[in-house]
């Protein structure tokens, strides 16, 4: 039966097609096949359908995983999903078991496995990975001299150039001992080591050797893209499983365009856009990757040819769903432009462009890379600097936000033959962003215990699909808005239903259209009024003591200080919001208008963008401080209810402009580090019938300026029309 499965997988994989020509990166003749095209020196397995896939790795019951980097900006991350699982043994590493110590009590993991994992630590002190590459030294001794030197000075540098080499095989025979005493004990290796721009394959050989199956995270494209070809005879012989690319390129990108695949008849064009937050941690590693194809020219596909672009050129500023500003990105070199033209054979073009979030780190980046591209300077010499670079970026890590994004836009013929273009863009939010790289890892060692993957040495792609992806991050603050539509974190589903249609409230486009679905009535009955919902209830004010600050409050119309008093809040039809307190004159009015996926608040001095974040537990808000009465009535909430987003959401603040009234048309936008902020919490409390609120505006450097909370309840929907002019003075009663 198997035997059969793989000669009809032959003879479907092996029928050409099309036989026209088709370029290739190693310029060889290639052609057009159904589900991938054939070369004569690159047939690496990809496949369509999974279940084409002949699973013959197996495994002992509980295996063990060493885990190469455990305290790098991966590999801790890496450690931290995988430590609950019982059916593996965690082996991690580092330099020493201090380090190690420290970061396991920054990440998420019990104490239990905190003391487990300390237990199993084994030292890398001797091993150096790149002591491995041959060529890396190479690079570093045989750099030219001039022949001017005199006969005396030649000599000397000869015999630097020989302690050199000695003192370089003699780190690398010590590392390969240590190496090989580390395999032994191992039946899995996680290499989370960066950067692996200067690898070769020892490390892999290596492994090969001592019958252990190997997974890494890199994201090169040489590496990634020659495994097959370099390793596979090799690893089929042994009897492993040798995956590498494990991380967003090109693992998770192939996994969306096969998502949609079925939606096209041919793809043509594939568009991705990689932006990381910037306060996402980052490692030195990443830093030298992306820095290694600065002002370098490599060959991507434009228009059915070969084209030879710049790293980090042709930067542009995009404008991506679920942000406000507009992002820069620039072409980057990933594997991605050797392994999709033989993945998806009718591509006519392929562009990878990333960036980071701050113009104040991107373009002083792109003016290095234009030094390097102009040979004013040598690539070698910026990789010296990149510790330095690594520090200065740090340096700005408060200035940016915690929001990163995977976008891809897929272009091709539907079955109808009419243009069809599907677009997803990946947001990860609360820092979750350097999770999304590990988590292909995280799956391909999953499939790899369960004797899922097939022998040999191929890169990660068509091991998991795009719904498995989301259900490994279902506890993330991580979702995908596919043209349009926003999941919110649920299983990805194709739709064709845009979300920002006409009469979607603004609120069911902020947090999608599940979370807005499981909000009792009375929520919903006030947030999305036919005409105009009042509500009332008791709030407390708190403000800033300082005489000044209170007079800028004053100026701005936020409310004055009560303590329980009422407060009563009208919602209309256009979602303009008025808020009167007790104790203030004038009410606090402000309209919200949707854009991109959240809400921009409009108060007559300033705009401000805030997201809602669902909160399925109790932790945020214990953090939170919420009242003693509200928490015995979320205690209430049977499991149905402990299921359902009605636990609340959490206001975020993400961008704030200031204007002036007489010329509302004049933006200012102020910079991250000098915003203020109007974050907190609304939690529904079903068994009240009303929502308990909580915003805190803070200001930098003068902090909490006000706070106001309490239990607000719906009194009515009416049919009247409100006059706007009215609500702007004492005409609101």
């Amino acid at each position: 039966s198997t035997m059969m499965k793989r000669m009809h997988a032959l003879r479907h994989f092996t029928k050409i097609t099309r036989s026209s020509y088709c370029p290739s990166v190693n310029g060889v003749r290639s052609f057009h096949t159904k589900s991938y095209r054939i070369s004569s020196n690159d047939s690496f397995r990809l496949r369509n359908n999974l279940a084409m896939r002949t699973y013959s790795t197996t495994l002992k019951e509980k295996p063990k995983v060493v885990v190469l980097g455990a305290t790098g900006s991966f590999g801790r991350l890496f450690i931290e999903r995988i430590a609950g699982k019982k059916n593996i043994e965690i082996i991690p590493t580092s330099r020493n078991k201090a380090s190690l110590s420290k970061i396991l009590k920054q990440i998420n993991i019990t104490d239990e496995q905190r003391k487990h994992l300390l237990d199993n630590f084994e030292s890398t002190e001797s091993i150096n990975i790149h002591s491995l590459t041959d060529d890396l030294h190479k690079k570093v001794i045989n750099t030219p001299s001039t022949i001017e030197k005199n006969a005396e000075e030649r000599e000397s540098i000869k015999q630097q150039e020989v302690d050199s080499e000695r003192q370089f095989q003699d780190k690398k025979r010590k590392t390969k001992e240590a190496l090989q005493t580390l395999l032994k004990k191992a039946d899995v290796v996680v290499n989370c080591v960066g950067p692996f721009n200067d690898l070769e394959y020892e490390l892999v050989r290596e492994c090969i050797k001592y019958k252990c199956h190997y997974i890494d995270l890199a994201d090169t494209r040489k590496y990634v893209a020659n495994t097959h070809n370099t390793l596979d005879s090799a690893a089929s012989a042994a009897g492993v499983t040798v995956v590498t690319g494990a991380s967003t390129v090109p693992s998770i990108t192939e996994a969306i365009v096969s998502h949609y695949e079925k939606e096209f008849e041919v793809i043509t064009n594939i568009d991705t856009y990689v932006s990381p937050g910037n306060r996402a941690i980052r490692g030195l590693g990443t830093i030298q990757s992306v820095t290694s194809y600065a002002g370098q020219k490599f060959s991507i596909l434009k228009n059915g040819v070969l084209e030879r672009v710049t790293g980090w050129s042709e930067n542009e500023r995009k404008a991506f769903p679920g942000f406000w500003s507009k992002r820069p990105v620039a072409n980057v070199d990933v594997p991605d432009h050797d392994l999709f033209p033989k993945r998806f054979p009718d591509l006519q073009s392929l562009s990878v462009k990333a960036g980071v979030e701050l113009n104040v780190i991107q373009y002083p980046f792109l003016f290095c890379a234009w030094l390097v591209k102009q040979n004013i300077i040598r690539l070698s010499t910026l990789m010296k600097f990149t510790p330095f670079m690594y520090h200065v970026a740090n340096l700005f890590k408060y200035l940016g936000g915690d929001r990163g994004l995977l976008h891809m836009d897929i272009e091709g013929i539907d079955k109808h033959g009419n243009t069809h273009v599907v677009s997803d863009t990946l947001i990860a939010r609360s820092s979750d962003g350097p999770y999304i790289p590990i988590i292909p890892a995280v799956i391909t060692l999953e499939h790899l215990v369960k004797g899922k993957l097939e022998k040999g040495a191929y890169p990660c792609m068509s091991i998991f699909s795009y719904d498995e992806f989301f259900s490994s991050i279902a506890d993330l603050d991580i979702f995908n808005v596919v043209n349009g539509v926003s999941s919110k974190g649920a299983n990805v589903k194709v739709t064709k239903d845009v979300l920002h249609r006409p009469h979607s409230p603004i609120w069911e486009q902020m947090i999608g259209r599940d979370d807005w679905k499981n909000l009792p009535d009375y929520v919903k009955q006030f947030h999305a009024p036919k005409h105009v919902a009042i509500s009332s209830g008791e709030f407390t004010v708190k403000r800033h003591s300082n005489f000044l600050v209170q007079k800028m409050l004053d100026l701005v119309g936020l409310p004055q200080e009560q303590t329980k008093k009422d407060c009563r809040v009208s919602a209309d039809a256009d979602n303009l919001w008025t808020r009167k307190f007790e104790n203030s004159e004038l009410p606090m009015a402000s309209q919200w208008i949707p854009h991109n996926g959240v809400g921009l608040e409009n108060f007559p001095f300033a705009q401000f963008g805030f997201d809602l974040i669902p909160q399925q537990n109790l932790a945020y808000y214990n953090a939170h401080g919420i009242p003693d009465i509200v928490r015995r009535d979320m205690e209430k909430y049977n499991e149905t209810e402990m299921k359902s987003s009605q636990l609340g959401f959490k206001h975020e603040s993400i961008v704030s402009y200031y204007y002036l009234p007489r010329y509302p048309k004049i933006h200012i936008k102020i910079p991250s580090f000098l915003q203020m902020t109007a974050n907190g919490c609304t939690i529904p409390l079903p068994h009240r019938e009303g929502w308990y609120v909580d915003v805190r505006v803070v200001a930098p450097i003068i902090g909490e300026m006000v706070r106001y909370e309490g239990i607000i309840n719906v009194e009515g929907e009416y049919d009247v029309l409100v006059d706007k002019k009215e609500l702007k003075g004492a005409n609101y009663e």
